[in-house]
């Protein structure tokens, strides 16, 4: 991180849906999904130039000492939202192959 940017950390998490944390330089810092549905759930600065992905060591120094636990939380959390998901993909993609597996075809017709 750039040295202008180290001055930069962690105000308040606020708004309806404490997703975000606000920054002492008007950026949030969020934890969103990159690209299309079903992308990679990522840290990023929102409202700032460059826009890019942040890792997680990079969201908790932008946080500060104050605002870390918020980041370790959000990442947590995130991580098990995404475990429980899958598990529902993983259990409708065994129901759909026990569906067929066990699927008689429909008799030809010799007509």
């Amino acid at each position: 991180m750039a040295a202008r940017e180290e001055a930069v950390t962690g105000v308040k998490v606020g708004g309806r849906e404490p997703k975000a944390l606000l920054l002492s330089d008007g950026t949030r810092l969020a934890l969103e999904d990159v690209g299309a549905p079903g992308g990679v759930a990522s840290w990023v600065r929102v409202g700032h130039d460059e826009g890019h992905d942040l890792t997680v060591e990079d969201a908790l120094a932008l946080a500060g000492n104050e605002h870390a636990a918020y980041v370790q939380v959000r990442t947590r959390a995130e991580a098990a939202w995404l475990e429980l998901v899958s598990e529902w993909y993983r259990v409708e993609a065994d129901r759909l192959r026990g569906e067929i597996d066990g699927a008689e075809l429909p008799a030809r017709s010799l007509d």
